[in-house]
């Protein structure tokens, strides 16, 4: 159900004055292209970038460049995509497009040159070992998992979804295991694995969700929010962080924006608003909206910048 503005203004207050706004006040950023480290903006504590600026070795970042982003206090996560392949990688072969490997498969025809892979074979898993030596090497304090909801695509391919996300959550310990003690792994989307594998709770620090209470610029169906706020709700239960990302940004403020802020601080979570057209390829700063570390700044924007009170 939307939140009107007034209301959730409201609600805001009572609930800083009542109980802390989640485990942490602080933002999180996320930019997968072109970031440079010294444009980072005040107020993001956690950050998501590749662990290259324009994705391929050659542009890798340095040992010193993150450890400078550490030295800050920024927890640092290297996106990784575990359910799909990128053409654009340092382990990509030109052959494949006519003799694919066995663990290949085809096509993302959403996003040209993504494949998807068979994940559970182990030519996929040394492609893996490869890239986790890197991050860790560069000194990154976690790795972002993206596209783990593959294993719901297989199953829409004729497998059993039980296997599918068994071996889905077996790959997610083998990289946890793979990774020193003090390094953090945070999954993002595919929150309903935990309907078969509870365990993987244990297993990670933290969940990276898409889309929760937005589609783009419009609602986001509720029942989808619904079914995914009950797997939030489990992973908040045990300390987890939830960090969501909505596609909402045009240029400017929004009261959806606000609204999104408002509804994710209430339940605990994370919000970052990225661009609509999902490029990832800057950091969005909305003054007293994000990089957030200020509940009363959303309040005072919500009155101010926009000027009303009710939806």
């Amino acid at each position: 159900m939307r939140i009107y503005l007034g209301i959730a203004v409201l609600l805001l207050v009572l609930a800083s004055i009542t109980m802390p706004l989640g485990p942490r006040l602080e933002g999180w950023c996320y930019q997968l292209q072109d970031f440079e480290p010294r444009d980072l903006p005040p107020g993001c504590s956690v950050l998501v970038i590749d662990y290259s600026r324009d994705g391929t070795d050659q542009g890798m970042y340095s040992s010193e460049e993150i450890g400078r982003l550490v030295e800050q206090g920024v927890e640092v996560y290297a996106y990784l995509s575990i359910g799909e392949a990128e053409d654009y990688r340092f382990y990509w072969r030109d052959e494949w497009s006519t003799d694919p490997p066995a663990w290949l498969a085809e096509e993302n025809p959403e996003w040209p040159g993504n494949y998807l892979v068979r994940y559970w074979m182990q030519g996929w898993r040394e492609i893996l070992d490869q890239y986790i030596a890197r991050i860790v090497s560069q000194g990154f304090t976690g790795v972002y998992l993206d596209k783990m909801d593959s294993y719901y695509t297989w199953s829409l391919k004729g497998y059993d979804i039980n296997w599918t996300a068994n071996e889905m959550a077996n790959l997610i310990t083998w990289i946890r295991d793979r990774l020193p003690d003090n390094m953090k792994i945070m999954p993002q989307n595919g929150v309903d694995i935990l309907l078969y594998r509870p365990d993987l709770i244990d297993v990670v620090d933290g969940w990276g969700l898409e889309d929760l209470f937005y589609n783009g610029p419009e609602r986001q169906d509720p029942g989808d929010t619904a079914w995914r706020m009950r797997f939030v709700e489990e992973l908040r239960s045990a300390g987890k962080d939830i960090y969501v990302v909505e596609y909402l940004y045009s240029g400017e403020l929004t009261r959806e924006i606000v609204s999104l802020h408002i509804e994710a601080r209430l339940n605990g979570l994370h919000p970052y608003v990225a661009h609509q057209d999902r490029a990832l390829d800057e950091i969005v700063v909305i003054p007293g909206i994000q990089p957030e570390t200020d509940p009363y700044s959303l309040i005072q924007t919500a009155i101010k910048r926009l000027g009303w009170w009710n939806g």
